[in-house]
């Protein structure tokens, strides 16, 4: 994986751009301990210039840094597969996610590590409860997590994925996060 060649010059573009950003969801680094006190450095300097609000912050003063100062490429879908990719950003879903996508409901073969990156599909959310916006386990023990799943998997979804269309793949990805939980 160390001597793929960066997306970079891949794709022909001037070293200072980015084809796109880093998904900081899954990430594979070789250790340089040089490399992680700069990190480190910037990360502690509460006014260094790299310190500003953004959408997603990790994401993009990871793609920022190794975008300057370092090489990096993307990790396949295999091993960072967004299960709700296709709906949220389709015009970044690859022929590699469809596959995997296609696989099944349950199944995503192919797929080494979900990534629940949407808003609406986090599966831990189904074990939280929002009270005036703190939330709170609605369990307590394993007991209350078995008692939970199996309420989940009756009941079905319901309102949890509102507004999406592959409601069946992404409510099975999620009962199958929690039932590795029960586990």
């Amino acid at each position: 994986i160390w001597s793929h060649p960066t997306r970079r010059s891949g794709d022909g573009l001037p070293p200072h751009q980015q084809a796109s950003g880093i998904n900081a969801g899954v990430m594979l680094f070789r250790p340089d301990a040089a490399l992680f006190d700069q990190l480190e450095a910037e990360l502690q300097d509460w006014y260094h210039p790299e310190h500003y609000g953004t959408y997603m912050p990790e994401q993009e003063y990871l793609g920022r840094f190794f975008g300057t100062f370092g090489q990096w490429s993307h990790v396949s879908c295999n091993f960072n597969f967004e299960i709700d990719k296709n709906e949220r950003i389709p015009h970044d879903f690859t022929v590699a996610h469809e596959v995997i996508r296609a696989g099944g409901s349950v199944e995503h073969v192919g797929a080494s590590v979900l990534h629940y990156s949407g808003k609406g599909i986090k599966p831990w959310d189904l074990m939280m409860r929002d009270k005036a916006g703190s939330c709170s386990l609605k369990v307590r023990d394993a007991c209350g997590l078995q008692c939970l799943y199996q309420q989940l998997v009756v009941e079905g979804p319901g309102e949890h994925l509102d507004g999406y269309v592959d409601v069946a793949r992404l409510w099975a990805a999620m009962i199958e996060w929690l039932s590795q939980c029960v586990e």
